[in-house]
């Protein structure tokens, strides 16, 4: 997440300055209700969103995310949009196919926006982002981010690593970085199988994350425990598991017991 602060109103539009100017129009700006061009509602509402008012900030964001699929993401492919008017959107909004595809391919957005992406998007996206392995070696943050994500394929988030590994990029906030580096080099890729195999154990695995956001007596709250395959966690499951699938499958106690 970039740091959201006011646009630069000289370089704005003369409508956009019209809309934000102070008055009985700025309420009715922040509606949607005033005539503009997309690309300058999509200012106006933006800036409104940072007004110390919050009546009408609130309905400046309501406003924002309910605009239009279409019309926002032809808005925001744009490449002449505002780094933070792209962040600003991909917090809001970013689960609607056609805004996530404007915003990720964008090439004004900020490698701390596509990270806030991989971290929240489901499995098409998370492969979308994979596909720039450029921004992905620059900014290790992102791969971070899509391998916790749990919507993430195996085989996409082994691809990354593997990536990063061969690069000699170490990626932020794993702890077990070097263990995960080397299984992974040693270990036969995923497949679709592995993939479906994962997503059918996840989806009966009910995880308490509080540890990965406020950590604990033992771990700093940006460290993150992962289990290498010599922690033994073949023998407690029943199921033929490849150690990728591993390494990402972390149990709810502290005592290293899977469920």
């Amino acid at each position: 997440m970039i740091q959201h602060t006011p646009l630069d109103t000289a370089r704005l539009s003369p409508a956009v300055q019209r809309a934000l100017r102070a008055g009985p129009g700025r309420t009715m700006a922040a509606r949607g209700l005033v005539p503009l061009a997309p690309a300058d509602q999509v200012a106006v509402l933006y800036q409104l969103s940072l007004d110390a008012e919050s009546n009408l900030a609130q309905s400046a964001r309501a406003t924002a995310a309910g605009l239009p699929e279409n019309l926002l993401a032809g808005t925001l492919a744009q490449p002449t949009t505002d780094p933070r008017v792209l962040d600003f959107f991909a917090q809001l909004i970013a689960d609607k196919p056609a805004v996530f595809d404007a915003i990720a391919l964008n090439p004004a957005v900020a490698d701390q926006t596509i990270a806030t992406l991989a971290s929240r998007a489901g499995s098409r996206e998370v492969d979308q982002i994979a596909q720039n392995e450029q921004r992905l070696l620059r900014h290790p943050e992102i791969i971070a981010a899509m391998y916790m994500n749990r919507r993430a394929r195996m085989s996409t988030i082994d691809r990354v690593v593997e990536l990063a590994v061969r690069n000699s990029v170490r990626v932020p906030g794993l702890a077990a970085w070097d263990e995960v580096a080397r299984a992974l080099t040693g270990a036969p890729p995923a497949t679709a199988e592995h993939d479906a195999m994962f997503a059918a154990m996840a989806a009966t695995t009910v995880r308490d994350d509080s540890a990965l956001t406020t950590g604990d007596e033992q771990r700093g709250p940006g460290d993150i425990m992962l289990f290498d395959c010599r922690d033994g966690v073949n023998d407690l499951v029943e199921v033929d598991i490849p150690p990728c699938m591993i390494k990402r499958h972390r149990s709810d106690g502290d005592d290293g017991d899977a469920q």
